[in-house]
């Protein structure tokens, strides 16, 4: 099959991996929120000029990669613990990730923290998680724009983001209740790595759960949100939620975990 090569993904030839790629895997700029419709309406603009783009077959002298393997996108991991991640269409309606993972415990990994909590809290849900031979996790596709892109193109005001972070934070005080401040915890849960959908948060790359104080995730993800919507992390709103001494200790512990992440 042919695809074109764009950055870390490699992208099937045809307009629907072509609109699956922009909408769903590729990230948005962080604009000033005066400029969020102009971007929102540019975004649209450019959606509708791919869909021309294959109707007037200029695709076929773009794509001029070839391979032997099917797929819909594609994407090789960097760094020590890398994958590499395929996404393919299993029936007229329904699309599969396969990860392929460098070793067993790697796989173990992301699978303990699916099994602990998928269907743990109704509102949050895990997609889900299949482990097949070789190493490799069949994981569900969520085909929507992740929540980072959501609120670059100004689907929520101010208030709906607060409102996201409250609900989140109190589905995760019930996800995490084990009576101990210490628990098995995500990790990494930016927006990037949320899915918004008929009001469930969808969860997904487990990659950097470990152990530790449950209001980190909490604290990642309230930062996260403040700079993809303010473009910064304002931190007298993080005082608002957090004392000093906790963010002190959480800013040590990211710093450490993206020290580690280069070695």
């Amino acid at each position: 099959m042919e695809y074109l090569k764009f950055r870390k993904y490699e992208i099937g030839n045809g307009l629907e991996p072509l609109l699956i790629f922009y909408d769903t895997f590729l990230s948005r700029p962080i604009l000033p929120i005066f400029m969020r419709k102009i971007l929102y309406l540019l975004d649209r603009f450019i959606r509708a000029m791919l869909v021309l783009f294959t109707v007037v077959k200029m695709n076929k002298i773009v794509f001029r990669q070839k391979s032997e393997e099917t797929f819909i996108i594609r994407r090789f991991g960097k760094g020590k613990n890398r994958t590499k991640i395929i996404l393919r269409k299993v029936s007229s309606n329904q699309f599969k990730i396969y990860k392929y993972y460098q070793n067993k415990r790697l796989l173990k990994h992301d699978l303990d923290f699916y099994n602990k909590y998928n269907k743990k809290v109704r509102k949050i849900a895990l997609p889900e998680f299949r482990v097949k031979k070789g190493n490799i996790a069949e994981i569900n596709f969520i085909r929507a724009p992740n929540l980072a892109t959501q609120i670059r193109l100004g689907f929520f005001n101010g208030n709906q983001l607060f409102d996201i972070f409250r609900r989140l934070s109190k589905y995760l005080d019930k996800l995490y209740a084990n009576g101990s401040n210490k628990t098995l915890i995500h990790g990494d849960l930016s927006p990037d790595n949320i899915y918004y959908v008929d009001g469930y948060f969808y969860l997904i790359d487990y990659g950097d759960s470990h152990m530790y104080y449950k209001n980190y995730d909490k604290y990642i993800l309230l930062k996260r949100l403040l700079v993809d919507y303010c473009g910064k992390a304002d931190k007298r709103i993080i005082r608002k939620y957090f004392p000093l001494n906790e963010i002190n200790k959480f800013e040590n512990h990211l710093t450490k975990l993206e020290a580690k992440k280069h070695f």
